[in-house]
């Protein structure tokens, strides 16, 4: 396998005492690579990041509470492959990286969403194109090629807040408005709270 193909995995760090259920819940497979941003405010919380090759933790120069400034950081480490974002609160979905096996073996360059349940396994979202209140940051799974061009916003244009579909929606148009859905699901939406 390439080293041009990883999927990245991309957490911004607020809640560490569940990291290592989240580790755990990750395939134990070479072509991951997990990025998990942290604030300077809470350096005290790399006791609990593993220590394995697979796992790059950024000290960012940053308020706790800005998951937006986080997860940019960790974008500007994903040159290659696909990339996609669990929350602290959450665990990874196995099903994401059937799929993502799948969008590199056909070398797909663009964003694939999909469902996502919530922890009872009840369904929480159907996969579809980026709308307001009906994407979540976490059931999307993304070619790196948006990434150069789209950054993660920390201003917000819309109120209520929601950054992650700004953030999708932005994604989706810079793909000619084009997504593949996945009608499977392939992230749980607040499985540790």
């Amino acid at each position: 396998k390439s080293k041009n193909n990883m999927l990245h995995i991309v957490t911004a760090l607020y809640r560490p005492k569940l990291l290592k259920k989240i580790y755990e819940s990750l395939p134990d497979e070479q072509d991951i690579t997990w990025h998990i941003g942290v604030s300077v405010e809470a350096e005290d919380s790399l006791s609990y990041i593993p220590n394995n090759i697979r796992v790059h933790p950024y000290i960012i120069n940053c308020e706790d509470k800005e998951s937006w400034t986080k997860r940019q950081v960790c974008l500007e480490h994903v040159t290659d492959g696909y990339y996609c974002f669990v929350d602290d609160d959450t665990i990874f979905h196995d099903q994401l990286y059937q799929e993502y096996k799948l969008l590199r073996s056909s070398d797909y360059k663009g964003m694939a969403i999909g469902g996502q349940v919530n922890k009872d396994g009840t369904r929480r979202l159907k996969p579809a194109i980026p709308m307001f209140c009906q994407i979540d940051i976490g059931n999307v799974i993304c070619h790196h090629s948006a990434n150069e061009h789209i950054k993660f916003p920390s201003k917000l244009k819309n109120v209520p807040s929601a950054r992650d579909y700004e953030y999708w929606r932005d994604v989706y148009k810079f793909y000619n408005s084009k997504a593949l859905l996945i009608n499977k699901p392939i992230s749980v939406y607040n499985n540790l709270r």
